[in-house]
C-alpha cells in the first residue's frame, strides 16, 4: 500500500473534536495565540533595549 494513500484515508476519517477534547483544543489554541503575542512583544522590547544600548555606548 502506498503511504500517500494511507495518509489520504486518515484525513478522510478525521472527526471534528467534541466535548472535553474540543475545549482542550480551544484552550491550547488560545494559549498559543497569547504566546505568539508575548513573543512579538519581547522581540520589540529587545529591539528597543538594543537601540538604547547603542545610544548609551555612543554618548
Amino acid at each position: 500500500m502506498n503511504s500517500s494513500t494511507a495518509e489520504g484515508s486518515a484525513d478522510e476519517n478525521e472527526v471534528a473534536p467534541t466535548g472535553d477534547f474540543a475545549e482542550l483544543q480551544r484552550r491550547v489554541e488560545q494559549h498559543s495565540r497569547r504566546l505568539s503575542q508575548h513573543a512579538r512583544e519581547l522581540r520589540r522590547l529587545r529591539d528597543d533595549l538594543d537601540e538604547f544600548d547603542q545610544r548609551f555606548r555612543s554618548a
